[in-house]
């Protein structure tokens, strides 16, 4: 998931520049010989919105894996816990 999401910003950063890009060259050679040019308004509005998908999907990534993380650690210090208290029974009554 994560990887997919990096992807997805990558693919969306690119295909943002390239109209940009495609966009500004086409600008330029229309300003000098006074003719048409293309805007690829679709590259430049969908490039961002692609890297906004991203972005959400990786801090949706990243907060399901803090839930699980938050759920496991409390199993683990249940766990230590309960193994600290039985090594301190077992050295109570080694002291007596």
């Amino acid at each position: 998931m994560l990887a997919s999401a990096k992807v997805s910003i990558w693919i969306g950063l690119g295909v943002f520049v390239a109209g940009i890009v495609l966009t500004s060259v086409g600008f330029a050679a229309a300003a000098t010989s006074g003719g048409s040019y293309l805007a690829l308004w679709g590259a430049i509005v969908f490039g961002p919105l692609q890297v906004v998908r991203g972005v959400i999907s990786i801090r949706r990534s990243n907060a399901e894996l803090l839930a699980i993380l938050l759920a496991n650690a409390q199993l683990v210090k249940i766990a230590n816990d309960q193994a600290a208290y039985a090594h301190y029974l077992k050295q109570m009554g080694a002291n007596r």
